[in-house]
């Protein structure tokens, strides 16, 4: 939402109200549109020509990109001892936090868009299963000890069974909204994980939950990613799991060899 002046967007933003909550439907004079109408506005800037387009639900902000949260369980990490990404939900990071260095700490990637249909389910679009509870552990020492490939593929197989009778197909819902999947994702599972994202909350909002929200795309082999310096890094989904881990964080001073990427 910041960056809408930036990319030719000012007369949107002047219409938005922060003191209001953004699916509002009330139109509160001086103002002449709802919140609600603001964010469904439709930004290319924010979406992937290479994913699929829905128009069935085109009325919906829909976005592609999102920010990281880093590697651990997003939304639902405790925010003073685990939340160690680029952008966290209650601390507010400054490039001088990033200790790792910006060029080595991933600040953005992808993930594919849901279809907004609850009776398909797609595992490597936009869909996650909600209600699954997490069987890794989730209070890491970070570096040390982030969970292991066999760790997630445990908790991956759970989400895939749950899949088809329990998701979401919401992801990249409003490109206004925060929560993951809305517009953040998470590093602890690789990018295009062969396992659907996940949550382990029935009754929470879209992405307000602990979880498992990989960066994706339609692309083959990877992902693009940004980093913290501008860069960008086109990441396989074949990447080594404890690097991909390790640049998700901004200052877990691991070790890390960008050209293994």
């Amino acid at each position: 939402t910041m960056i809408l002046p930036f990319i030719e967007q000012t007369p949107l933003f002047d219409q938005l109200r922060f003191n209001e909550r953004h699916y509002s439907g009330d139109i509160v004079p001086p103002a002449t549109v709802s919140p609600l109408a603001v964010s469904r506005t439709r930004i290319n800037t924010f979406l992937c020509p290479s994913d699929k387009d829905f128009p069935s639900t085109s009325d919906i902000g829909w976005t592609n990109y999102g920010v990281s949260h880093g590697s651990n369980v997003g939304y639902g990490a405790n925010q003073t001892t685990e939340a160690n990404g680029f952008f966290t939900r209650s601390i507010h990071v400054k490039f001088k936090d990033v200790l790792d260095g910006l060029s080595n700490t991933i600040m953005l990637a992808e993930f594919n868009k849901g279809d907004n249909n609850g009776g398909r389910f797609d595992v490597q679009g936009g869909d996650f299963p909600n209600s699954v509870p997490i069987t890794f552990p989730r209070t890491f020492n970070f570096p040390a000890s982030y969970p292991t490939a066999a760790q997630l593929t445990a908790y991956g197989e759970a989400c895939l069974a749950a899949g088809p009778t329990s998701h979401r197909s919401t992801a990249g819902f409003r490109w206004i909204a925060p929560g993951q999947y809305n517009t953040s994702f998470n590093t602890l599972a690789p990018p295009n994980w062969r396992y659907p994202a996940c949550m382990d909350c029935a009754g929470c909002g879209q992405g307000d939950s602990s979880g498992l929200f990989p960066a994706r795309s339609r692309h083959p082999g990877g992902v693009h990613h940004t980093m913290g310096d501008a860069s960008v890094q086109f990441i396989t989904e074949s990447v080594d799991l404890i690097l991909y881990q390790s640049i998700g964080t901004r200052d877990g001073k691991e070790a890390t060899d960008l050209s293994r990427l």
